[in-house]
């Protein structure tokens, strides 16, 4: 009996020994648990902090030149963001200026804990440390464009809208418009340097006049006509194949006419700009040889020189048009001529020359969608010698960089290999040569060329 009676007890002290070790490790558990979902929501609070906290350090940068409004600015951007996140109660933030280029955060909250209280922990603290650097390079870029007839249509669309994206992505950054100034280069046949500039130093354009001419010869004596039909006929169009319908007649011919026509020729001048005689049409030096301008022809939209006009900038991009051929060659001259201190153009800063401690960047982006159609018989681009203008490309391409010019080139649906080669060349490097075979294609190139100078971003 007594061995029976103490096995009975024995099983009741197991019991509650069991029952002991059950509740313990429940509770622990329960501790786990509670760490666990108080952990969860630190780290949630935590990540929403160094969100907060880059946004309003990246906001504050542009009170980077008014220390006593930094702290202020970046508060009012973090409250706009955190009270609609969290309940987590009071934070603190901190932002310094660490130097003349880089501001520093630190964001501070305590998050009220809910199982972990049991273990005596009533918050948690999380804390938020990010610097940003406000990139110290002025920049400087001349935007060269073909807007030639090739052009007309879908690509000039997609040029404009991504065009006008590079533009809004470089005076995004707070106080851009203090450290970017940008230049818009059409070119075709010739750059229309803008007619204000007939007067300048270094132009060599004669007056207007209408001019009378007559010219005499022998004149075609058609007699009689039979047999008129509507043809296809053939052509191209700045390099692109081209058809159209015309009238073709059977003519009966008589002995030739001898007669004069009389007309009056326009020399008026509209801005375009021919070249100076090799080798100053592929060098910005000895402006005592004047750029002669070109009588009688138009030739688009004029060049923007360099501008931190924002809105400027825009309007030129979506007022352009698209006519004639192409002369690459004519509108890599100008876009340079843009990015240099001394005249023609002199809204630039000298080369290396240094801004906050940091040389000025400069930068050439070269767009076009074809190949040379017209090469230069001085001061006129009327030749069709294309091995001569690709020639000068190549010449001209190697004299920007050695101006230490960044020269970035895009070819936009562009179909001839070799002409794809002459470009990918002429860029500063692989890395700096765009291949668009469509629009979606430009608008990623142009995104990367807007990536590769944005001059504000999170330092860690």
């Amino acid at each position: 009996m007594r061995s029976q009676f103490g096995l009975r007890a024995f099983a009741r002290r197991n019991d509650g020994s069991v029952a002991m070790m059950f509740g313990l490790s429940m509770m622990g558990l329960m501790l786990a648990a509670g760490l666990s979902l108080d952990y969860a929501r630190a780290f949630s609070v935590q990540t929403g902090l160094q969100a907060d906290l880059d946004s309003a350090l990246l906001g504050a940068a542009s009170e980077m030149a008014q220390p006593a409004q930094i702290q202020s600015k970046a508060q009012k951007y973090f409250n706009a963001n955190w009270s609609s996140k969290h309940n987590v109660g009071s934070v603190t933030l901190t932002v310094t200026k660490v130097d003349n280029t880089h501001l520093r955060g630190v964001a501070r909250a305590k998050v009220p804990t809910t199982l972990m209280k049991m273990a005596g922990f009533n918050e948690v603290d999380v804390e938020a440390v990010a610097e940003v650097e406000v990139a110290g390079n002025d920049i400087e870029m001349a935007l060269v464009l073909d807007t030639t007839a090739s052009m007309a249509g879908a690509k000039m669309d997609a040029l404009k809208t991504n065009a006008t994206m590079l533009i809004d992505e470089a005076f995004a950054a707070p106080n851009a418009s203090q450290h970017v100034k940008i230049s818009v280069v059409p070119f075709g046949q010739y750059v229309n340097i803008g007619m204000s500039n007939r007067n300048a130093t270094w132009m060599n354009v004669p007056l207007d006049a209408q001019v009378p001419r007559q010219s005499c010869y022998d004149h075609e004596n058609i007699t009689s006509t039979s047999n008129c039909r509507m043809e296809t006929t053939s052509g191209t169009n700045d390099g692109v194949p081209v058809t159209s319908q015309a009238e073709v007649c059977d003519h009966t011919y008589g002995p030739p006419v001898y007669s004069c026509d009389n007309w009056t020729e326009d020399q008026a001048w509209y801005g375009c700009t021919g070249s100076r005689n090799n080798p100053l049409d592929v060098s910005d030096t000895n402006w005592s040889t004047k750029a002669p301008g070109i009588m009688g022809i138009g030739c688009g939209s004029e060049l923007l020189p360099l501008t931190n006009d924002a809105s400027a900038l825009t309007s030129k991009i979506n007022s352009l048009t698209t006519s004639g051929d192409t002369y690459i060659p004519g509108g890599l001259f100008w876009g340079w001529t843009t990015l240099s201190k001394t005249a023609p153009f002199t809204q630039a800063r000298d080369y290396g020359e240094i801004v906050d401690g940091k040389a000025v960047r400069k930068i050439m982006v070269l767009m076009t969608d074809g190949f040379n159609t017209l090469s230069p018989v001085y001061p006129h681009h009327t030749g069709y010698d294309a091995t001569l203008s690709n020639n000068l490309t190549s010449d001209l391409c190697n004299n920007i960089k050695g101006k230490d010019v960044e020269l970035f080139t895009v070819a936009f649906q562009v179909k001839d290999v070799s002409v794809k080669d002459i470009l990918e060349t002429c860029a500063t490097s692989q890395s700096h040569y765009f291949d668009a075979d469509s629009p979606d294609a430009l608008k990623q190139s142009f995104k990367a060329i807007a990536g590769s100078f944005t001059p504000l971003r999170l330092a860690n």
